[in-house]
């Protein structure tokens, strides 16, 4: 939801280690049958600052996306409650506590929340085929705003890097060694110069590296609408997008400024210029994106849009 001070995200009792438990036995979830939904608070109760806000849907799933990535790479047993992996926002209480929740087999229908489902995918597969994510050999630095997950291997090392805060900050990665690593979730890499050196990231980014290459992520490519409007009365199009998209606003609003992330929270396109309503994204790669568009000193709107 944002909220980190005082441990209020800390979620390090998932490490059978920080239980002092010699077998990895700790079954870590982050909701269950007597669990609020994790997606239900973060709509409901959760953060801003400076625009950004995560009660926005697509803001909420890019955070959930980031918080499976983490959960997923804790060793040990997980468990993902009912349609979890594609961000179930009904509360537990709707009908009673132990009322029967409806299934949501629409979600499915949402490219967005199609987005997280390929995260727990990935992660899954990841666990599955690469002992470094059942390693002894293993550190959790998650009690703050950017948290750090720090797993060793005999064949490969990852180290995972989230800001779960709501402004940019920068964290340490303490990679094993120096040379290139590989950010999976990106399919780029990285010439580590220094084992202690910052990752910077901006709110709801982050970054999962590894020192082999592992097999790429494959990103979200079905279709979305032709224009999606927003509540302010902002409209991209086309959308889908090959090249250029367009921006029409409202009443005398002009466009100041628009930046493009990808579902792992990165920033891939990011142009300034007053009044422009036409931008070139012939450069990003075929997938799912989400656009920033500021309209004011203090006003912004946020839409998804599909690359073709």
């Amino acid at each position: 939801m944002g909220y980190n001070s005082d441990g209020k995200s800390d979620f390090s009792w998932a490490s059978y280690q920080q239980r002092g438990w010699d077998f990895p036995n700790v079954v870590a979830y982050m909701e269950s049958h007597d669990e609020e939904r994790v997606m239900y608070r973060a709509l409901n109760f959760g953060d801003s600052s400076n625009g950004y806000d995560v009660r926005e849907l697509e803001t909420a799933l890019l955070r959930s996306a980031m918080a499976s990535t983490f959960l997923m790479s804790i060793p040990g047993p997980k468990m993902i409650w009912q349609f979890g992996e594609l961000g179930y926002d009904v509360s537990i209480d709707d009908g009673g506590r132990l009322g029967q929740k409806p299934p949501k087999w629409d979600y499915l229908e949402d490219y967005a929340r199609e987005s997280l489902w390929n995260f727990y995918a990935e992660m899954i597969q990841l666990r599955k085929t690469h002992e470094v994510f059942s390693t002894a050999d293993f550190g959790m630095d998650v009690s703050g705003a950017l948290k750090r997950i720090a797993l060793n291997g005999t064949e490969v090392d990852v180290r995972l890097v989230g800001n779960f805060g709501l402004e940019k900050g920068s964290k340490e990665a303490f990679f094993s060694r120096t040379g290139w690593w590989y950010n999976h979730f990106q399919g780029d890499s990285i010439n580590v110069t220094n084992e202690n050196m910052m990752i910077s990231l901006r709110p709801g980014e982050f970054v999962l590296y590894t020192s082999e290459k592992l097999p790429g992520f494959r990103n979200v490519t079905s279709t979305g609408p032709d224009v999606f409007e927003n509540a302010n009365g902002t409209s991209v199009f086309p959308n889908p997008v090959e090249n250029k998209i367009y921006i029409e606003t409202l009443g005398n609003q002009q466009v100041s400024g628009v930046v493009v992330y990808d579902f792992s929270g990165r920033v891939v396109f990011e142009e300034s210029a007053e009044g422009k309503n036409s931008y070139d994204l012939s450069s990003l790669a075929t997938g799912l994106y989400l656009m920033e568009i500021s309209t004011g000193k203090d006003s912004s709107s946020w839409h998804k849009i599909i690359k073709e």
